[in-house]
């Protein structure tokens, strides 16, 4: 059989060249989509996996102020700085600092502070209470106290600060609970130290706290709102389009953050901020309690009432 030589390969011409560019410039997109989005995806389950949380719900159980769905929504926020913690030192003789040490101040006067934010859901602006560092409370049966303690006739009472301590962030609600009665939906606790580091995540200046004095206390209100402002900076930036700023971010948010669980997740935190965003922390009003208990019912039938 004779043998058949293959006829020359013909260059390709414009429009066949055209067509591979084409082919290799989409799959080149294609890849990039891909990696893109499945980095997106690592980065957002991360994030989630990051942020401690709590559940309140199920700690708290059943026995709480009725939810009040279609009016309003009230957010415990606390500040916290882990940079006053005991240091090693003070660690190995239970937290007492040394004999020829200056006495550390009294943690909840120098390292805490709580903020009842109610946030109405007719996008009107929303209102805070600022708890005094001082406020003492009746304690709880998970700090200690109540009809559970089988300790003195005497109601014992504590500052916010000790029953964090004590109790965790789900007994500090409850105090704070019965305080108010009113519901806490949400809890967020932002550690001092941490948000600077969120802030620079997010590429934005750090709002100085407050001069004038007053210890660490005086800088932590501030720093609560600053969280505010920050969050709000999430949503604002859209940082789920920006793989390389979420990364940033989910780090920074896992050293600064404790939330419920409801709002331990990406979706959940974004979720917050959108309703955040609604009324403007810029313009949100403050209520002043008193240091005396018996006298702040009038401020709770307030921010109740709105």
């Amino acid at each position: 059989m004779p043998h058949r030589e293959r006829p020359p390969l013909r260059p390709l011409g414009r429009a066949g060249r055209a067509r591979r560019i084409r082919r290799i410039v989409l799959w080149t997109v294609a890849g990039v989509v891909l990696f893109t989005a499945g980095l997106g995806s690592w980065l957002y389950h991360r994030l989630d996996a990051s942020l401690d949380s709590v559940d309140i719900e199920a700690e708290l159980g059943t026995a709480r102020p009725e939810p009040e769905p279609g009016k309003a929504s009230t957010l415990l926020v606390v500040g916290t700085d882990s940079r006053a913690a005991p240091g090693p030192a003070d660690a190995e003789n239970d937290g007492r600092p040394e004999p020829d040490t200056e006495p550390r101040p009294e943690p909840e006067q120098d390292a805490f502070s709580t903020m009842v934010l109610r946030l109405p859901e007719d996008g009107t602006p929303p209102t805070a209470v600022n708890l005094p560092p001082a406020l003492r409370v009746a304690a709880p049966p998970c700090a200690g106290g109540g009809a559970d303690s089988g300790g003195d006739a005497e109601p014992r009472t504590a500052p916010l600060a000790a029953l964090h301590g004590e109790g965790g962030p789900s007994c500090l609600v409850r105090a704070v609970e019965e305080l108010s009665g009113i519901r806490m939906d949400h809890y967020i606790e932002v550690d001092f130290a941490g948000i600077g580091e969120l802030a620079a995540a997010l590429d934005v200046p750090a709002s100085p706290p407050d001069g004038g004095g007053g210890g660490p206390a005086a800088e932590l209100e501030p720093q609560q709102r600053e969280l505010l402002r920050l969050l709000g900076e999430v949503q604002r930036q859209g940082v789920l389009s920006s793989p390389a700023k979420l990364y940033r971010v989910a780090d920074a948010a896992a050293g600064a953050l404790t939330t419920d669980a409801e709002l331990a997740s990406l979706t959940g935190l974004l979720a917050f901020v959108r309703e955040l965003g609604t009324g403007g922390t810029e313009r949100m009003n403050t209520l002043a309690l008193p240091a005396d208990p018996a006298q702040g019912a009038a401020v709770w039938q307030a921010l109740r009432t709105g």
